[in-house]
């Protein structure tokens, strides 16, 4: 079962914006788009080409590493408003292009594990004269260091094919060529559970060379999840590595964020 851990942040503002956790973990705002709803009667004459509304980009940074996934069902936006009283995430404005408000879906962390850059969005734009804005809210990550490897030997690359890892286990459901790139085989896993407790799947022949891989899809849903995995070699069996997580928690990130135009640290 996972851990929730709390951690406290304390905010200091200094021209631009520095929330921290001790010297352990950090949140800066790395970047803010604000834009109008541009020229009247015509959507698409709006600044930079993008959605009528406020974007703020957000890192937090771990120094002991360790992040594995944004948690963005788990995360909460509590307030999200400028220095005139706007609300940024609502508007009564309709509008093709409208953003929900909210954390943007598809994050990305760093190479070491240290950082995870994601974006705040409102379909809102600020006031004229507005100077500063506000967010607050709770981030929540897993985090995890410890594996474990589970070996699946001379396994037939076949629908209904089970696949241990660690205490889960995968099913093949679906076999085939990919609808497109140069890879030759593409697999599709189900299973139930949290996928986010699996760091990785590889691949290897009969002489124990690593076939080259790479998960292009992924989908979850009520608890349950399914990978598609494109294969640089057709084969029919392979043995099959999965490497999970042995301690995987998640942790809890609040921050209160007063920004200005300055951004980073």
């Amino acid at each position: 079962m996972k851990r929730t851990a709390s951690i406290l942040i304390i905010l200091v503002v200094a021209g631009f914006i520095t929330c921290a956790t001790g010297a352990e973990t950090t949140v800066t705002v790395e970047g803010m788009r604000t834009v109008s709803g541009g020229y009247t009667g015509q959507e698409d004459m709006r600044a930079f080409s993008w959605t009528e509304g406020t974007t703020i980009a957000l890192l937090v940074y771990r120094e002991d590493g360790g992040l594995v996934e944004f948690k963005k069902d788990d995360s909460v936006l509590e307030a999200f408003t400028d220095d005139k009283g706007a609300d940024l995430t609502k508007t009564e404005k309709k509008s093709t292009w409208s953003t929900p408000a909210g954390f943007s879906a598809w994050p990305k962390i760093s190479d070491d594990a240290k950082a995870l850059m994601l974006e705040v969005i409102g379909p809102a734009a600020p006031k004229a004269g507005a100077t500063t804005i506000n967010l607050k809210g709770k981030i929540v990550v897993s985090v995890g260091k410890e594996t474990s490897e589970t070996e699946n030997k001379d396994t037939a690359l076949t629908i209904d094919s089970k696949v241990k890892a660690g205490d889960m286990e995968l099913e093949i459901s679906s076999v085939g060529k990919p609808s497109w790139g140069d890879a030759k085989l593409s697999i599709n896993f189900k299973g139930k559970g949290d996928p986010s407790v699996i760091k990785e799947v590889q691949f290897f022949d009969e002489a124990g060379k690593e076939i080259e891989s790479e998960r292009s899809m992924t989908s979850s849903w009520g608890g349950s999840f399914e990978w598609q995995y494109n294969l640089m070699d057709k084969v029919g069996k392979a043995n099959v590595k999965v490497t999970t997580w042995t301690d995987l928690k998640n942790i809890e990130v609040p921050f209160d964020i007063k920004a200005t135009v300055g951004v980073g640290k």
